[in-house]
């Protein structure tokens, strides 16, 4: 029984085992078909090895296996083509790889060719102004100077002419050689214009500069005089120099305090004439200068038998002003004032005198007083301002009794 059990059982087939044996032998059938078909004649290379120096050629050259790619692109393997043609294929991560490192490379050397540009290879915006540069001088090497601007220290500055139009300084003028120079009493630090570097600087310790202009001094003695002026001042040429505009005040000019000659005269005239009739005589409208003078007047009105005569003198006022001066030939203050409180001839002047006004009696109306005259009250001589005009003003009173002392040095 057991021998007709094992006779009648068929033998099971396993389907895999059937499958990879018959892999097998297709695979070394297909395999001797290949190496006959592609066994080369005698002295031929065969198309593999070709093929495969080329590959190698194609690698050497890029680094990387893009000919095949291409190649396998532009000739497509034939489905069940029985070509002796090595068939590659490729893999598209290794081709976005691929792409990738060369837009990184390209990249780079961008970001080398832009870091190594020049900045004068940068292109300016256009501007309608046109603009003339000059290149900048070299330094010499081993003498480069550290460039700094000044800072001005405004407290040392003793006048500021540069921030100014004009500057009001006090000093006198002097002549010397054929120029004017204007001196100060003590040397002043001046802030000014340098125009021949276009720049302000602080000039130390300037004790005279030079006058530029010296029309406002012409026609009278101005030398040695201290004066205020209203001026420029600025530096050209390596010299301070300075621009009169205006004299706001000047020292009287000094008077010869000698005791001189003198000539009186009788006559109906207003003091201006005088002046000049005075002058023409060779000599001026007295000025008195000192007590010793005035009594050496008073003496020879006396023994003349002027008292009845209001005589002119060579003293002034402005409209604008209340104080008395003598005046040149010019008509220019000269000396210090005559009716302050430290003058010799405060004591002299007349009870209540100078008024600048005379409203009395004998005036029709208000009369103006703005010049000098000498006048004898009950024998004893007095200063005193008066209209200079008196025969017109009081034609009643002083008519034929004014005049004028001349006084010849």
């Amino acid at each position: 029984m057991k021998e007709n059990s094992d006779k009648n059982i068929q033998p099971v087939l396993d389907p895999t085992r059937m499958f990879e044996e018959y892999g097998k032998e297709s695979k070394a059938e297909e395999t001797e078909t290949k190496i006959e078909a592609e066994k080369p004649e005698e002295g031929q290379i065969p198309d593999v090895q070709i093929e495969a120096e080329k590959e190698q050629e194609k690698e050497d050259v890029y680094g990387n296996s893009f000919g095949d790619i291409n190649r396998n692109f532009q000739e497509p393997a034939k489905e069940n083509s029985s070509s002796n043609k090595v068939t590659i294929s490729f893999n598209p991560f290794l081709v976005a790889g691929g792409a990738v490192l060369l837009l990184l490379l390209v990249a780079l050397i961008f970001i080398v060719k832009s870091c190594g540009k020049n900045d004068s290879d940068s292109v300016e915006p256009q501007s309608d102004v046109y603009v003339e540069s000059y290149p900048e001088p070299e330094e010499p090497i081993g003498q480069t100077e550290e460039k700094t601007e000044e800072v001005v220290d405004m407290s040392e500055v003793d006048l500021d002419a540069y921030n100014a139009s004009y500057v009001q300084i006090e000093g006198c003028l002097l002549e010397e050689e054929g120029s004017s120079k204007f001196t100060f009493e003590t040397p002043l630090n001046i802030y000014l214009e340098d125009r021949d570097a276009g720049k302000a600087v602080v000039v130390r310790n300037i004790d005279g500069v030079k006058v530029e202009d010296t029309h406002i001094f012409e026609g009278g003695d101005y030398t040695n005089r201290k004066m205020l002026l209203e001026c420029r001042i600025w530096r050209e040429n390596g010299e301070v120099q300075l621009y009169p505009e205006t004299i706001i005040q000047i020292e009287p000019m000094k008077d010869d305090v000698g005791i001189h000659e003198y000539g009186f005269v009788i006559e109906d005239c207003t003091w201006e004439e005088a002046c000049q009739k005075s002058m023409d005589a060779g000599g001026y409208l007295v000025r008195i200068n000192s007590e010793e003078e005035y009594e050496h007047i008073k003496n020879l009105l006396n023994a003349g038998g002027y008292t009845d005569i209001h005589f002119y003198l060579g003293g002034k006022r402005t409209a604008s002003d209340t104080t008395y001066y003598w005046v040149n030939q010019e008509n220019q203050f000269i000396e210090s004032g005559l009716n302050t409180s430290d003058s010799w001839a405060q004591l002299y002047w007349y009870n209540g005198e100078p008024s600048f006004v005379d409203v009395g009696s004998e005036a029709t109306g208000t009369i103006e007083e703005d010049v000098m005259n000498l006048f004898c009250v009950s024998g004893s001589w007095y200063l005193n301002d008066s209209s200079a005009n008196l025969a017109g003003m009081y034609p009643d009173l002083l008519s034929g009794k004014v005049g004028y002392i001349v006084e010849y040095e």
